[in-house]
């Protein structure tokens, strides 16, 4: 008798360790049941809003809603359409019969349970974030409104994130999990970086004329299709300066929290500086100590320089 409790233990928190796919907003989670926590959260509060004769939402209706009607998986939008709608809101649905709402929920269990493979991949088809409600619910939140979601790669059960930071446009992949549980964190460099406007002063004083950030040289990401910025472009004198923090030279673990990061940050800065100088342009990296130092005025007019005797 022992050993058979022991065995129903084991069964248990072997269940839960399993990772399953919400039916309705394909939210990867560890629970019993088909929804996830949000979209159990808009069934069980629809229930007690809802006033027609059968006091329910069944699957079928919730799935059809958030789709097709209010268009959001947001506890709030959904239950705010419902709270106006709480005796017809049925009608907005089509009207299945019961075999066909049957044959809809075993489809949708199929297509979740396929899916919670670990080893199956996303669709290339599926890279567009339109396909991930869930995502878009959990960057739609204020706290994560600094961020901008690109891509999503990986698998179904073990979803990556590709990030950009929205003010410093430095972009980051990490696994959504270690994103939503707040186990990414982004020291957003814009906050510190007086490297930028020390050189910006200098380039005006000296009348030189420059763009900056999304204005300059079209860089594009080849893993994401988006813009990696330069910092500055010397529109004159076809020069691109970048000022480089001590994150573009070792791996510091509170900025680039992985090793992968890391080697991505490098292979974006490697990316950026080819791809300028294949178009004949001058790529300057100016360090935090040169300009601690005042080394990159000498650096820039070293390569005005270059340029002015180069075009006589």
């Amino acid at each position: 008798m022992v050993n058979n409790k022991k065995k129903k233990k084991v069964k248990k928190q072997r269940t839960y360790n399993v990772t399953k796919l919400c039916t309705i907003c394909g939210k990867p989670m560890k629970k019993k049941g088909q929804l996830c926590g949000s979209c159990s959260l808009i069934r069980g509060k629809a229930r007690l809003i809802i006033k027609s004769k059968y006091n329910e939402l069944t699957q079928y209706q919730l799935d059809y809603i958030t789709k097709y009607i209010v268009h959001s998986y947001e506890p709030k939008v959904v239950l705010a359409w419902i709270s106006q709608h709480p005796y017809d809101f049925w009608t907005f649905i089509p009207q299945k019969s019961h075999k066909e709402r049957m044959n809809y929920r075993k489809q949708l269990r199929e297509i979740s349970k396929d899916r919670q493979n670990d080893n199956k991949p996303l669709n290339k088809s599926e890279h567009d974030i339109d396909s991930f409600p869930y995502l878009k619910t959990e960057f739609n939140k204020s706290y994560n409104q600094k961020y901008k979601l690109m891509a999503v790669y990986g698998t179904y059960t073990k979803p990556k994130v590709f990030i950009q930071c929205l003010k410093c446009k430095q972009d980051f992949i990490c696994l959504f999990d270690e994103f939503k549980n707040g186990n990414f964190t982004h020291n957003c460099p814009t906050s510190t970086s007086s490297g930028e406007i020390i050189i910006g002063e200098y380039l005006k004083n000296r009348n030189i004329n420059f763009i900056t950030q999304m204005k300059t040289l079209k860089c594009i990401n080849t893993i994401t299709h988006y813009q990696l910025p330069y910092d500055f472009e010397l529109t004159d004198y076809k020069i691109i300066i970048e000022v480089q923090g001590e994150q573009h030279f070792k791996f510091i673990p509170y900025f680039h929290q992985t090793e992968k990061n890391f080697s991505y940050q490098l292979w974006k800065d490697n990316l950026k500086k080819n791809y300028a100088e294949k178009r004949n342009y001058i790529f300057l990296a100016i360090s935090y100590p040169e300009i601690k130092n005042h080394v990159y005025q000498k650096i820039i007019q070293h390569a005005i320089n270059l340029r002015t005797s180069t075009k006589r």
